[in-house]
């Protein structure tokens, strides 16, 4: 099963977080973490590192930017996606000097943006059908 980690202190947005990762990609395993003290808890321990993970850039305590700083001195990196409900130029050009940001996320996640990350991550990713109602 693919482990992926989402650090978001916004419990709603972790839950669309989960509910959409979770149906749209098969085999995978989110783990939602929602500050930095529990994040390095499992980076330190034995816990399996995730395939990628999801980063709010608008922590409350703290900020996404601060959190890259410390995932720089982790090794092995994972992918980084940094999530906001905005991204302004000057965002999308500090993001760059990290080399594991892979991409930034508007927020509220779109399927698009899941079956773009499912392609990087060589995970399955399986389309949204509606179920139709019986006529």
């Amino acid at each position: 099963m693919n482990k992926i980690f989402i650090l978001d202190d916004d419990e709603i947005d972790q839950l669309i977080f989960i509910k959409l990762l979770t149906t749209l990609l098969t085999a995978v395993h989110v783990v939602s973490i929602t500050s930095s003290k529990e994040l390095a808890d499992k980076f330190g321990g034995t816990e399996t590192k995730p395939v990628f993970m999801i980063v709010n850039k608008d922590l409350l305590t703290v900020t996404g930017w601060s959190i890259l700083n410390q995932l720089n001195k982790l090794q092995p990196l994972v992918p980084i996606y940094l999530a906001s409900h905005w991204f302004t130029p000057a965002d999308a050009l500090k993001a760059t000097h990290y080399p594991f940001v892979k991409g930034l996320l508007e927020k509220p996640l779109s399927e698009k943006a899941i079956a773009k990350i499912a392609r990087e991550n060589n995970l399955n990713y399986q389309p949204y059908v509606p179920e139709m109602a019986p006529i």
